[in-house]
Parts: structure tokens; sequence; C-alpha cells
């Protein structure tokens, strides 16, 4: 997947986990945005930039 903020490839070992994490190019915080049963098909997933307010205790 690409970072959304750096445009980076980011490879993700599982398509599942949607705790925040960095990306290792540009130390943004990001998460998996997984929306189920969507005229987009039975899985879309994206990469969303969070920021603080969003972060909490991680």
């Amino acid at each position: 997947m690409l970072c959304p903020s750096c445009k980076e490839h980011i490879v993700l070992e599982d398509y599942e986990d949607t705790s925040p994490f960095q990306c290792e190019y540009c130390d943004a915080w990001l998460e998996l945005d997984i929306d189920e049963s969507t005229y987009l098909g039975a899985k879309h997933t994206v990469l969303r930039i969070i920021d603080d307010e969003d972060l909490g205790e991680v």
C-alpha cells in the first residue's frame, strides 16, 4: 500500500490488524480502515492518517 502522506510503498504483514503504526519513511501515524460490504466490493481497505487526538494511548 502507499502511504497517504509521503506516497512511499509500505509492506503490511497483516491486513486485519487495525492498530495505529508509524510510516517508516515520514513517521506519520497511520491506521488501516477496513470497510466491509460496500459498493466497492466485499472489503475495501485503505490507509488513513490519524492525528494526535485520534491516536490516544498507543
